[in-house]
């Protein structure tokens, strides 16, 4: 019986669709114009970060399914750079027989910094999956559910439509038309419900804007914590490099001027010397309601004849408030007025 009921509803569908697509049959939109055009908004803003997401991605020069620091450390280039200066530099002081290389010491000091450098760089990598593509999903995941209700209400608006359809053709060929109203009017219940649905779920996505937005604080606030980190590991790097440089013994001594030359062996002369209401309101609605409040969408035009979901939205505003409307810190005050 199920399955031959929804091959009647298909059949239904499919006849309403081909005679909406020729013009035989008005095609209803249940969506007022301001939830489409939160729709659209919604529907770019999830795009974006999609694309946000998947070029970021490309940023990253450490990815791996893997969280070993090691593995992913490897994928980086400057890990290479970093290991073949390391390297090299203990191959070119084995060569050295009068003491330290100052090439050798250089390129030991800018190889380790390097290292030091790469594992900021893989710790970023993983600190932007952890804390910027994790909490993106939520928003990717909740634009598919959008999707797969629209779906779902285009799917009850035909079989709306068709009753309509069929409603009026058997109202015009004088047969009985109870049975037809009946599933008219479980059909328009059914839109209803849905689009209510399709309104929360989009309002609850615009209501997130300010966390899309802290999104990219958070990335900021990474890299700017890696170049900070990277700057201080090369600023230390280089001082060590220069002060290496500056008391390197071995350097030139003809044409390089007396000053110079004293100053580099540290000498002054040239010389040593010896120094609220009862009714409960629908719980859809109230929450379609919280939804479009949150997101800043209130449109109140569809709950004239509702006041009871409106004050359900009130309670709801009450009951969430940090602290109580009568306060807290009056508790004992009331407490004792009550006595």
């Amino acid at each position: 019986l199920v399955k031959m009921e929804n091959l009647r509803k298909h059949m239904y569908r499919v006849q309403q669709l081909a005679q909406q697509t020729v013009g035989m049959a008005e095609k209803s939109e249940v969506r007022s114009e301001d939830l489409l055009n939160v729709e659209q908004r919604v529907e770019t803003m999830v795009e974006i970060l999609h694309r946000f997401k998947s070029k970021l991605g490309d940023c990253l020069r450490s990815r791996s399914k893997e969280e070993n620091m090691e593995k992913r450390r490897k994928k980086v280039d400057e890990y290479n750079l970093a290991l073949t200066l390391f390297q090299e530099s203990k191959h070119l002081n084995t060569l050295c027989t009068n003491g330290d290389s100052l090439l050798s010491s250089v390129m030991s000091l800018y190889a380790s910094s390097l290292f030091l450098i790469v594992d900021d760089m893989v710790r970023l990598d993983m600190d932007i999956e952890k804390q910027v593509f994790e909490n993106l999903m939520p928003f990717l995941e909740a634009q598919k559910s959008v999707i797969h209700i629209k779906e779902k209400l285009k799917r009850l608006v035909l079989d709306m439509d068709a009753a309509k359809t069929r409603l009026a053709a058997a109202q015009s060929r004088g047969e009985k038309v109870e049975q037809i109203q009946d599933e008219l009017a479980n059909a328009q219940i059914r839109v209803e419900n849905c689009k209510d649905s399709l309104a929360t779920e989009v309002f609850n996505i615009a209501s997130k804007e300010i966390d899309m937005a802290n999104l990219f604080s958070t990335l900021i606030k990474l890299q700017m914590e890696f170049f900070e980190t990277t700057h201080r590991s090369l600023e230390s790097c280089l001082s060590l490099v220069n002060d290496r440089i500056a008391k390197h013994p071995r350097r030139p001594v003809f044409g390089c001027p007396l000053d110079e030359h004293l100053r580099n062996n540290g000498r002054e002369i040239a010389l040593v010397l010896e120094g609220l209401f009862r009714i409960s309101g629908n719980a859809l609605k109230i929450r379609r309601l919280k939804a479009s409040f949150d997101a800043g969408e209130i449109e109140l035009s569809e709950f004239e004849h509702d006041p009871h979901s409106i004050a359900g939205v009130l309670k709801q505003y009450l009951r969430e408030l940090p602290d109580p409307l009568l306060c807290t810190a009056y508790y004992v005050d009331w407490m004792k007025a009550v006595g």
